[in-house]
């Protein structure tokens, strides 16, 4: 016998303590209307920066640090005075030195701080009542100021500023040695190739290069002493094209005759002969005085042409 299974468009019947599928999803719907909404986050505050500071006029900056355009007229002011008071005229193109000043002084100052220089109080206050035991002797350290257009402290900062350059400097100058290469030569010059010749054929022949110098050269301020020009070091003198000659000679011995160009097209021809070397002699004072300078001059420039500098004239 076959099971019979009975088919009618009717559901089946479910116990009324089963919940259906369906039941349970209506059950899970929330039946309340009033389902609370969040509140919405408070705004939050965009934080804001500062005004920037504003920058003031300026005259240069020097690896960022500012000279400003008031510093530079107040140094213009001072400068005019001071050459009023001395009764001169203002320098031509005085307005481009004095920036030019402002700034080596502002590389003097960094070179300071790089090398740990710094005025100390007791140098400071002696160079300060330096200054004003002079001014009294000439109408008060008031009446000193006022004239210079200084109030005491834009003076004071001055002279810590130029204090602290001379500490630079002599710092600086330490390289300058108190020996150094040095020759004695005499020269003969003269306008005429053909001459110019003839009197070193008489010098390589016995003559006596003084007596032939003292008849010859053109230049009068060497000619009396035979042309000795003293001992000179390297860059004592004007033209480079000489001093290695003299330094490329050995004592005694004669050049031959060297054309040289001042620059006019004219050429002058010189004979040289170099009396005596010596390979560490001590510096004169005058010679001292110049190696200085130059040691000084060459720093700065080495400073200038490695700096950022803008100038806003």
């Amino acid at each position: 016998m076959g099971l019979a299974v009975a088919c009618s468009g009717s559901e089946p019947d479910v116990p009324a303590d089963v919940m259906t599928a369906a039941d349970a999803a209506e059950e899970a719907i929330p039946q309340s209307t009033d389902i609370p909404t969040p509140e919405p986050d408070p705004p939050t505050a965009t934080p804001t920066s500062p005004p920037p500071t504003p920058t003031p006029p300026l005259a240069a900056l020097v690896n960022g640090e500012m000279i400003t355009k008031a510093d530079y007229e107040a140094d213009l002011a001072q400068f005019t005075e001071e050459m009023a008071a001395l009764g001169q005229s203002l320098p031509t193109n005085y307005q481009a030195d004095r920036l030019n000043q402002l700034i080596e002084f502002t590389l003097m100052r960094q070179a300071a701080a790089e090398w740990g220089i710094a005025v100390s109080d007791e140098a400071f206050n002696a160079a300060l009542n330096q200054v004003k035991a002079d001014a009294d002797a000439n109408g008060g350290y008031d009446a000193w100021l006022r004239a210079n257009q200084y109030t005491a402290e834009e003076f004071e900062a001055v002279l810590n500023e130029q204090l602290l350059a001379s500490a630079v400097i002599e710092q600086v100058v330490r390289s300058v040695p108190a020996t150094t290469e040095q020759a004695r030569a005499r020269y003969i010059v003269v306008d005429d190739q053909t001459l110019a010749q003839s009197l070193l054929d008489q010098a390589r022949g016995g003559a006596n290069f003084a007596d032939l110098a003292v008849a010859n050269s053109l230049d009068q301020t060497t000619a009396p002493a035979g042309g000795d020009l003293g001992f000179i070091m390297r860059g004592w003198l004007f033209q480079p094209v000489i001093e290695e000659l003299i330094f490329s000679l050995q004592p005694d011995q004669i050049s031959e005759v060297t054309p040289v160009d001042f620059g006019s097209g004219q050429l002058s021809y010189y004979i040289v002969q170099v009396i005596e070397k010596d390979p560490a002699r001590p510096l004169s004072t005058v010679q001292r005085d110049a190696m200085t300078k130059r040691v000084i001059e060459e720093w700065i420039g080495e400073r200038l042409a490695t700096a950022d500098i803008q100038t806003f004239e």
